[in-house]
C-alpha cells in the first residue's frame, strides 16, 4: 500500500529530527584557519580562527570560539573558549578611528605581533592585548584583560590584570625555566616535572 502525502512529510521529518544530532556536532566542529600549521598533536575545538600570521606549538589545546592573530604560541598550553588574542586594535591618536579612513586596514590595526610561551594556561573569555609577551608557565584567570608583560610562573587576574601570585618560589621556577622540559615528549616531560617537584618544594 502507497504512503500517503502525510505519512511522507512525517517520515521526512523523523529522518531530519534524527540526523540533527549529528549535523550538530559537525555544525560546532568547524575550524577557521587559513595558512596557519596546526602540529598534529594540537587540538583546536570548532569555531575558533587563527590567522596564516600566527604560529602553534605542539601538545596545546585551544578551545571554541577563540580569535587569534599575529600570535606565536608555545607547546603545551590550554587556551578556555571564547578568548581573544592579538586581536586588532584602533589608533585613537589619529584623527578617526574608523577602517574606512584607514589606508591599510589590516596591517595598522595589526602592526604587533603576540607572544605566548609555554605551559600557559588561558581562562575563560580572556583578553590578551596585542604586543604583550606571556611567561612562559603563567596562568590568565578568566575574564582577564592583559595589557601588560606577564612574568614566568605568574598567576594575572582582574582587569587590567595583576600578578596575584607566583604559581612556585624562585627555586622551583629556575629549575623548570633550566629543563626545558616543553621540548620533550609528554612521557619524558612528565619524569622532568617529577623530578623537579618530588623534593617537596611544591607550595
Amino acid at each position: 500500500m502507497a504512503e500517503s502525502s502525510e505519512e511522507r512529510t512525517v517520515k521526512s521529518w523523523k529522518e531530519r529530527l534524527m540526523a540533527l544530532p549529528v549535523r550538530l556536532v559537525e555544525y560546532c566542529s568547524r575550524k577557521y584557519w587559513v595558512g596557519c600549521q596546526i602540529p598534529s598533536k594540537t587540538i583546536v575545538m570548532g569555531f575558533t580562527t587563527i590567522d596564516k600570521f600566527s604560529s602553534i606549538g605542539n601538545y596545546t589545546f585551544i578551545n571554541r570560539f577563540c580569535e587569534i592573530t599575529r600570535s606565536s604560541i608555545g607547546n603545551y598550553c590550554s587556551i578556555g573558549s571564547g578568548v581573544r588574542i592579538g586581536s586588532g586594535e584602533h589608533d585613537y591618536k589619529l584623527p578617526s578611528t574608523s577602517s574606512f579612513i584607514t589606508k591599510h586596514v589590516a596591517e595598522d590595526l595589526t602592526s604587533r605581533s603576540y607572544a605566548l610561551g609555554h605551559d600557559v594556561w588561558v581562562g575563560t573569555q580572556s583578553f590578551i592585548r596585542r604586543g604583550v609577551a606571556v611567561g612562559t608557565g603563567a596562568v590568565i584567570g578568566a575574564n582577564a584583560v592583559v595589557v601588560n608583560d606577564v612574568p614566568d610562573y605568574a598567576i594575572v587576574v582582574g582587569n587590567p590584570a595583576r600578578v596575584v601570585k607566583y604559581r612556585f618560589d624562585e627555586t622551583i621556577i629556575e629549575e623548570l625555566m633550566v629543563s626545558l622540559w616543553w621540548q620533550k615528549l609528554p612521557e619524558e616531560a612528565c619524569e622532568v616535572l617529577n623530578g623537579i617537584i618530588s623534593g617537596g618544594r611544591h607550595e
